[in-house]
């Protein structure tokens, strides 16, 4: 009765410790005890990449761990271990790989031997495409293997480490993209805002969170975008709403400022829930751009594209605005037989012969949303 108490608890240690990276190297603790294990590591790692994704360790010192991740995350013994089925135990008694030919392995040099490792149960916690979770209890030589008794309690808490890894591992996934869709979306030169059809902003990149903090033509009023005026905030909630509700796919605005005018893109955003759970509301992307920032942006881009100089970029660009030579010449305080000169290079360099051909090459080079 009383083991069924304590093995109760640790179950309840393992469920708890997920989506909790920090609780796992108290979790692994937990394991070893009825095991009499003295040390223990569990690992997932991409084994396409040969690739560390998370690790957790019991009385190991952080330095073995790294040291483990850049030399010896594949070795024979993983190797044998990626055989198994999930679940199923890698046992002392019955070792997948023989201890006499371990202790010839680089990795019983640098690692098993200066910690005293030699015997150890573990087992295949998790295998998703190339994705694979182990575990490993170890103890030194004197001891001898582990007895039946405690690999008993491996074998019994093993489903229990698999399915708590598994979840993490989804948890770990979600969150690394998560991370890089947050990472991709910062790196945009223009801003980028997710909403509801309501206009309550659930999510917004480095550039809308300054430009709506500075209220560049668009800004926030109890979380909900809004533009300058009255009757722009109306204009662009009636936006979102229409694209929202489902009645348009995609919808435009511009907020007219002293200073500037900023072109807003509304789209509807299709989000796909793993949980099979419908949406509560529909989603909805807002961009926009800031103009001063986008065009030097957009000029970098013709500038790597397209072999153009700076000033060739920026002529061309001015002609794409709409704007004429003489435009052109006076906002950038050059001649206009200067800018005639830079409109033909392009020219030249574009393999086009006039302005039309030009502008529309431009156009699909920055695309929609780098052309400020």
């Amino acid at each position: 009765m009383r083991a069924d108490i304590q093995y109760d608890a640790i179950v309840e240690h393992i469920y708890g410790a997920i989506g909790r990276p920090e609780v796992w190297n108290d979790v692994l603790g937990v394991v070893t005890r009825p095991m009499n294990g003295q040390r223990a590591l569990l690992w997932i790692m991409d084994t396409a990449a040969n690739r560390l994704l998370f690790s957790a360790a019991h009385n190991v010192p952080a330095e073995i761990v790294e040291l483990f991740e850049r030399k010896h995350l594949t070795n024979p013994t993983s190797i044998a271990v990626l055989q198994l089925a999930v679940g199923q135990p890698n046992l002392s008694s019955q070792p997948l790989v023989d201890p006499a030919e371990v202790v010839k392995l680089p990795i019983y040099r640098d690692i098993m031997a200066p910690l005293n490792f030699y015997y150890g149960s573990g087992g295949l916690m998790l295998r998703e495409g190339n994705v694979a979770g182990m575990l490993m209890v170890v103890r030194a030589r004197e001891p001898g293997p582990f007895s039946p008794e405690e690999d008993d309690a491996l074998i019994r808490l093993l489903p229990h480490l698999c399915r708590a890894a598994q979840l993490q591992y989804r948890l770990l996934a979600t969150e690394l993209e998560r991370a890089a869709a947050a990472s991709v979306l910062d790196k945009l030169s223009h801003a980028v805002v997710i909403c509801d059809g309501e206009a309550r902003v659930l999510l917004a990149n480095t550039v809308a969170k300054t430009m709506l903090a500075q209220k560049r033509g668009l800004r926030t009023i109890a979380d909900r975008l809004a533009g300058s005026t009255a009757a722009q905030s109306n204009a662009l909630v009636d936006a979102i709403r229409a694209v929202g509700d489902g009645g348009r796919n995609t919808a435009s605005v511009t907020i007219e400022t002293a200073d500037e005018t900023v072109r807003v893109l509304i789209s509807r955003v299709s989000a796909e829930l793993r949980l099979g759970l419908p949406l509560q509301a529909d989603l909805v992307l807002v961009s926009f751009s800031d103009p001063a920032v986008d065009l030097a942006a957009s000029a970098e881009v013709l500038k790597e594209m397209l072999k153009l100089t700076d000033a060739e970029a920026r002529a061309a660009l001015g002609l794409a605005h709409g704007k004429t030579m003489q435009d052109i010449a006076d906002s950038l305080g050059v001649s206009l037989n200067t800018i005639r000169t830079h409109v033909a290079s392009a020219f030249a360099k574009t393999q086009t012969s006039r302005q039309a051909d030009l502008v529309r090459l431009v156009l699909r080079t920055v695309g929609p949303f780098g052309f400020g």
